[in-house]
């Protein structure tokens, strides 16, 4: 029963990691966008803002079992997985800050 529950978890862990990276990506990618050139890990609002939004993103696809049948999911399924994965997550963040 439990090796069953792990390896349903571990079998999606190269999405979650390439999730993580494109979000911090995306992160980076806003901070320099708005404020130009800089390191954004400079104040500690966008440090602590990073990795809540890495251990969110992680809580959710922990509790929220978004990546069930990614491989076999149409487009429009999938589009509506990120739609809902994504609110969830910046609703969060918006609760935490």
């Amino acid at each position: 029963m439990y090796r069953n529950v792990l390896s349903s978890w571990i079998k999606h862990l190269d999405f979650t990691i390439l999730d993580c990276i494109c979000i911090e990506l995306a992160f980076v990618t806003a901070y320099f966008i708005r404020y130009g050139s800089g390191n954004d890990y400079q104040l500690a609002l966008y440090k602590s803002s990073a990795l809540i939004l890495v251990l969110l993103h992680l809580i959710v696809v922990f509790f929220g079992e978004g990546y069930k049948g990614i491989v076999r999911r149409g487009n429009l399924e999938e589009v509506r997985e990120i739609i809902k994965h994504a609110t969830v997550v910046v609703v969060l963040l918006s609760v935490y800050l």
